[in-house]
């Protein structure tokens, strides 16, 4: 069963943040999941689409409403494992349990549907990462159950905090832009994924490579078709147009189908997700 995604490319610049966003909040909106979204970018740029500066800035510094809030960091700092037979104070430096709602911001709300996410941090750059590549993944083990999907957004890169998303994900989803830099990085990111799935002895399930950015130009659409000819490769039907109101909707925390200017969006965003849940739909029966 297809829960876990990590959303990666190699390559910045190419819509991925856009799109785990959209995705999300489209399950949501248009299909009543509930969706949970992490981001593992020390960038924060996810966590920032959906907070505004200030609140951002007080939920890094656990300030005002968000004293006991945590971000991703948590879930990736050493635990010390307690014999319950054995009476011992409580080290101050210990990091505190880990709960849901303190690591949760809920960012999206539609009926019982939902999202939440999880907020990243420049913090991420201090981390002490011996040993901790399958803390992400032991971790969300205890919470799936309370989503209908999860959402990874990866740094772009192959270091150390995509490794351990794939490591947490049982699929991928690869959003390009068709241009000939992306296309070139994304050759390499499959080959990357390869490795880790030997180096891991893993079989991570390729959801597919979803087109964003997209310019009908001659050069585009011929990247495209030169992309899709790639063997034993998934690519997407539907692909987000790159029109300004889709960046200007980041820019006012809003997602595509909130914001009036990026509505000529709205509907390629519809059709990426009827695509998703079909494409799960299919991969689970086959």
């Amino acid at each position: 069963m297809i829960k876990t995604i990590a959303v990666m490319n190699m390559k910045g610049g190419v819509g991925k943040t856009t799109m785990t966003a959209n995705l999300a909040g489209s399950l949501a909106h248009f299909h009543q999941k509930k969706i949970l979204i992490v981001d593992v970018d020390m960038q924060a740029n996810l966590s920032q689409y959906f907070m505004e500066p200030e609140e951002y800035a007080s939920w890094i510094k656990r300030e005002g409403d968000f004293k006991k809030k945590e971000t991703v960091l948590s879930i990736y700092q050493k635990r010390r494992i307690v014999n319950p037979s054995t009476v011992r104070k409580k080290s101050k430096k210990e990091p505190p349990k880990l709960i849901l709602k303190n690591l949760t911001f809920r960012v999206y709300e539609n009926g019982n549907a939902y999202v939440d996410l999880i907020p990243s941090t420049l913090e991420l750059m201090d981390l002490d990462t011996t040993n901790a590549e399958n803390r992400l993944k032991i971790f969300l083990n205890t919470i799936k159950d309370k989503y209908d999907f999860i959402l990874i957004d990866c740094p772009p890169s192959m270091y150390f905090f995509t490794k351990s998303a794939l490591i947490a994900a049982d699929s991928y989803l690869i959003p390009v832009k068709p241009d000939h830099l992306s296309s070139f990085g994304f050759v390499l990111l499959e080959k990357a994924i390869k490795q880790l799935e030997e180096d891991t002895e893993k079989n991570l399930i390729q959801i597919g490579t979803v087109f964003t950015l997209f310019k009908d130009t001659i050069l585009m659409n011929r990247t495209m078709a030169n992309m899709k000819a790639l063997r034993g490769r998934y690519f997407f039907d539907n692909y987000l147009k790159d029109l300004t109101g889709t960046g200007e909707a980041a820019a006012f925390n809003k997602l595509i189908f909130e914001y009036p200017r990026a509505i000529d969006n709205v509907a390629a965003l519809k059709n990426i997700t009827d695509e998703f849940i079909s494409r799960i739909n299919d991969i689970e029966n086959e």
